[in-house]
């Protein structure tokens, strides 16, 4: 009875343990190198895989650029994303992703596309319906949007709908700000 009881004791703090370990493996982030701003996880020297540069040692890095994952339609502060300028003025960001090639495009639909009008109809409604499409209205003050005339993102992740781009620490820091949970909330 004992052996069997202790068992369940054991059996529950392991559950516990593997609980309090997954709460843990969430609040865990993946660091961003300061030299090229790709998430990385540097070897135990501190060189990152992606550019071989030691992400410990900010000599020749910008300190007031950053990475931030955007998604459309978010509410964006009123600074310049490059600059961190107060500013009204906003520039469009769109990102497309079209596939290359379709269930129905491939092989007979493809020949029958070439010969019948139709088909051909029918396969622009398919790459049109699998298309994906990102926008963004970032905020760019008229010295940056002269400046920097194609704003290019860094990654963009269709799946998720989200665009990373390298903008200004401030811009990150006032972005934070607008989406930060309310302390004195009440349930």
């Amino acid at each position: 009875m004992r052996l069997s009881h202790k068992l369940q004791v054991n059996t529950r703090s392991t559950m516990e343990r593997r609980s309090a370990t997954i709460r843990l493996s969430h609040r865990m982030s993946i660091p961003i190198c300061p030299h090229c701003f790709r998430r990385v996880i540097p070897a135990v020297d501190g060189i990152c895989p992606a550019c071989g540069k030691n992400t410990n040692d900010l000599a020749n890095t910008d300190p007031y650029r950053t990475l931030v994952g955007l998604k459309s339609g978010v509410s964006l502060p009123p600074i310049c994303h490059h600059c961190r300028a107060p500013t009204q003025n906003i520039k469009k960001l769109t990102v497309a992703c079209a596939p290359e090639g379709t269930g129905f495009a491939n092989g007979l639909g493809q020949l029958l596309a070439r010969l019948f009008k139709p088909f051909g109809i029918m396969v622009k409604m398919e790459r049109l319906n699998k298309a994906k499409e990102l926008t963004l209205q970032l905020p760019t003050c008229e010295q940056c949007a002269k400046m920097v005339r194609r704003i290019a993102p860094h990654y963009v992740d269709f799946d998720a709908h989200r665009i990373d781009l390298i903008v200004h620490t401030e811009f990150k820091k006032a972005l934070e700000e607008m989406h930060r949970p309310d302390v004195g909330a009440t349930a």
